[in-house]
């Protein structure tokens, strides 16, 4: 049986676009839940809210991280001011009160909970676009 190069070279190409647009981030969703999962156990009861805000916050951008795979910017200042309001916003949902006009805004137009899941996974596709 005569094996075709091109068919195979062709078929890694494919493979290995697969696997960078659906494996890695369906990957990183795997890894993420048995490290969340981990941290539910181990995390002590008192310190329980802030811990598990703080990983789900960081696998929503990591999966958003993820998803991207074309050219990575590496423009300082777009990073610098993501990575801000990432954090601004990760204390928002821990309960902290920063920049209170922020926060009242925040709260009228109802963004916490799954909306701050979509925000956060946003921020970390657009971290590198």
């Amino acid at each position: 049986m005569k094996v075709d190069i091109n068919y195979l070279i062709l078929k890694g190409l494919i493979m290995k676009k697969f696997f960078d647009y659906y494996g890695y981030p369906l990957l990183t969703l795997l890894i993420s839940g048995f490290i969340y999962a981990f941290v539910t156990i181990a995390v002590p009861a008192e310190q329980e809210f802030v811990v598990l805000t703080f990983f789900k916050a960081c696998i929503c951008f990591a999966f958003g991280l993820s998803i991207y795979q074309l050219k990575k910017s590496k423009e300082w200042v777009k990073k610098l001011i993501i990575a801000l309001v990432f954090v601004y916003l990760m204390l928002y949902d821990m309960g902290y009160n920063i920049i209170p006009q922020i926060t009242y805004t925040l709260k009228n137009f109802y963004i916490s909970g799954f909306i701050l899941n979509l925000i956060y996974v946003f921020l970390g596709w657009t971290f590198f676009h």
